[in-house]
């Protein structure tokens, strides 16, 4: 039997591959691309396998991973947002400031 905990996580990935599915793969000829790719990586089990064995080390080594790069322009676009929204209300703050180019 399984834990409830497992049970949630896999219906979790079934719905969040569902969305993706309905979003990005809507149309029946994108959709039948996206099988027939699918259908190609669960044929060659030996570049899947190393693709899996190697996705770690290429995740670390990724942008995705660089959360100093991520942090700073997380906070250039609050900046960005917070100057825009300083603009555009009339309930802002009143000190303006100029926008960093």
């Amino acid at each position: 039997m399984k834990s409830g905990k497992v049970v949630k996580q896999k219906a979790l990935l079934r719905e969040g591959f569902l969305f993706i599915v309905r979003r990005f793969l809507a149309t029946p000829r994108v959709f039948n691309k996206f099988l027939a790719r699918a259908r190609q990586w669960v044929r060659n089990r030996p570049r899947l396998r190393e693709m899996r064995g190697s996705l770690q080390a290429r995740l670390a080594a990724s942008l995705l991973m660089d959360g100093a790069r991520f942090a700073r322009h997380v906070e250039a676009v609050y900046g960005d947002v917070w100057l825009a929204w300083c603009e555009l209300s009339p309930a802002a703050p009143s000190f303006r400031r100029k926008r960093s180019t």
